[in-house]
């Protein structure tokens, strides 16, 4: 039995292969064969201090706020001819993001944060973004991390279709994961965006290959090899363990990313390293302007999630958040020294010398006490 097992489900791989690689091959122009394009000094622009690149690693230093910008010069090329971005980093640090952006016609085209990780050897099917088409100018790779460090960019190339980089393009993805997030506890898609195929429905497409590839083999054994039920459900079994071996590195990986980022730290910390660590601290920036401990801050903005968010991050303090229209209470349920949070997006209108106010309404008056990129603390006189 286990002969037959094994026998059918390396026919049924053995089909399956030459399927992705018969029948799948990303489309190409039609001209002569492309050339790969690699980092050299001729198709290499960093957007960074101090750099060498020697023997095709870029050897580079992130700066002080921790991001590094590589430019590939790809000079008009035919997107159709290049569907296979290969991005190796040599130890690079486990907070690392990379974010692709794509030149088109002398414009900056599609921005994509790259989800899967690791990093150190990753096929990413280009054909699989939005945008890649036509002509392309240049790819630009930016590589972000929390703290200032030094690593080495091993390759940054791009590659015409085969089918060892079909394969290779669908085991990278395999192989990879994604950093969790909060929306996972409800959802799991089981692939990353730029995926070429999921898994799920590759393993079920092995499974039923090898079932026919049993069935085969029982027909051409003219009797000498009877049929079993054994064989279909071990078939099965190993192909619900292939599926689930896939989840178990992709959630064994994401459980290694979170205790890197969390272990050890503070409840405070944690929420500085959070999912929400950009809202969280504009809030503790906030909270640092407000001195009374009986404050009541009113909080304006659109946006469902930031105002619930940064009315819980403003505990202990009288946060006033509402779901519903309008954002800033009425003037007759206001008091000199509540605080006015307009937090963006928003539809109220700050003044730092006459005050705040939602359009329509008279203008509160107050005075600016902080104010950033994305929040603006207001004090009602």
């Amino acid at each position: 039995m286990l002969r037959a097992t094994l026998a059918s489900i390396l026919t049924g791989l053995a089909v399956l292969l030459a399927v992705l690689t018969q029948f799948f091959q990303p489309p190409s122009s039609g001209e002569s064969p492309a050339q790969v394009i690699t980092m050299t000094e001729e198709t290499a622009e960093v957007a960074v201090s101090p750099w060498q690149l020697i023997d095709g690693g870029l050897n580079l230093e992130l700066a002080e706020v921790g991001v590094a910008v590589v430019t590939l010069l790809t000079t008009g090329i035919d997107a159709q001819d290049y569907p296979y971005l290969h991005l190796s980093v040599e130890d690079p640090p486990p907070d690392l993001i990379a974010v692709i952006s794509l030149r088109k016609d002398g414009k900056k085209g599609h921005t994509y944060t790259l989800e899967e990780q690791p990093l150190t050897d990753l096929w990413i099917a280009m054909n699989e973004f939005k945008g890649w088409d036509g002509s392309i100018e240049a790819i630009t790779l930016v590589l972000m991390s929390e703290e200032a460090s030094t690593l080495t960019v091993t390759d940054v190339s791009l590659h015409p279709a085969s089918a060892a980089l079909q394969l290779r393009s669908i085991l990278s993805d395999l192989g990879s994961f994604v950093p969790w997030k909060r929306a996972q506890m409800n959802t799991h898609s089981g692939v990353a965006k730029v995926a070429s195929f999921y898994p799920v429905p590759l393993v079920v497409t092995l499974m039923l290959l090898s079932f026919a590839a049993y069935a085969l083999l029982v027909m051409l054994s003219r009797g000498r090899m009877a049929f079993s039920w054994t064989v279909p459900a071990m078939i099965f079994l190993a192909c619900w363990l292939v599926l689930d071996l896939v989840w178990q590195n992709r959630l064994l990986r994401q459980i290694t990313h979170s205790h890197f980022s969390f272990a050890g730290l503070s409840t405070e910390e944690k929420l500085a390293a959070g999912p929400d660590a950009k809202l969280y601290r504009s809030i503790a920036a906030v909270k640092a302007h407000i001195k009374e401990p009986d404050a009541r801050v009113m909080i304006a903005t659109s946006d469902l999630y930031a105002g619930m968010r940064a009315a819980y991050f403003l505990y202990p303090l009288n946060a006033f958040w509402r779901l519903e229209r309008p954002e800033i209470p009425d003037q007759q349920y206001l008091r000199k020294g509540d605080y006015i949070l307009v937090l963006g997006p928003s539809r109220a209108r700050v003044n730092k010398d006459r005050g705040v106010r939602l359009p329509g309404t008279p203008m509160n008056p107050a005075e600016m006490v902080y104010s950033s990129l994305t929040v603006r603390l207001m004090r009602l006189k």
